[in-house]
Parts: C-alpha cells; sequence; structure tokens
C-alpha cells in the first residue's frame, strides 16, 4: 500500500507542476521541482527535470542557476544535452561572453 500511496503522490506532484506552468505561476513549479528532487532525485533525473528547472531559472531572470542547471544536464549526456549547449550558447551571447559562446556551439 505504500508503493501505491508514493506513486500517487509523485503523479499528484506531476500534476502540479503541469498546472504551475500553465498558469504561468514558475516559482510555484521551481519549488515543486526542486522539493521533487529532493524526495526522488532519481525519478527527477530519469524525467529529466533538471532541463525544466534549468529553463525555469533561465525564465525567471535567474542565469546563474540557469547556467550552472543546463551545464549540469549537458554534462549527463540526456538526450536534451544538446537543447541545455544551445541555451548556454545563448546566455553566454547575452553576457557578451563571446568566446564561451562559440565553445558551447561547437559542442
Amino acid at each position: 500500500l505504500s508503493a501505491q500511496t508514493a506513486k500517487l503522490s509523485i503523479a499528484s506532484h506531476h500534476a502540479q507542476i503541469q498546472e504551475a506552468l500553465a498558469r504561468r505561476t514558475y516559482q510555484v513549479a521551481i519549488r515543486l521541482l526542486d522539493e521533487l528532487k529532493k524526495a526522488e532525485p532519481e525519478l527527477y533525473q530519469l524525467n529529466n527535470y533538471e532541463y525544466l528547472r534549468a529553463r525555469l531559472a533561465d525564465w525567471t531572470g535567474d542565469g546563474a542557476t540557469a547556467i550552472q542547471l543546463y551545464r549540469t544536464v549537458a554534462e549527463q549526456k540526456s538526450k536534451l544535452s544538446p537543447f541545455a549547449l544551445r541555451h548556454l550558447a545563448e546566455l553566454q551571447h547575452e553576457r557578451k561572453d563571446f568566446k564561451n559562446e562559440q565553445v558551447y556551439w561547437q559542442l
């Protein structure tokens, strides 16, 4: 019963994240993702939530966190790594760090 309860709780968490995204309440989505990462780190990584968390940091203007999280995604060699590298290049361009921008475009 506890495994079933845990699955329901995780499904509820996913639904809450989706609702927060739909409503564009990004700080709520960030909090929910951070809670999920703490409670279920394997599930968090399996579902590539680090990339979503990076996007949310980017959308809310937290460039330093976005860069850190995009780097993590790129290092994990997930199917979203190429997208993370693209966003890293774009963030470097915005910061006028053209040398690092080129590095990320070439990876």
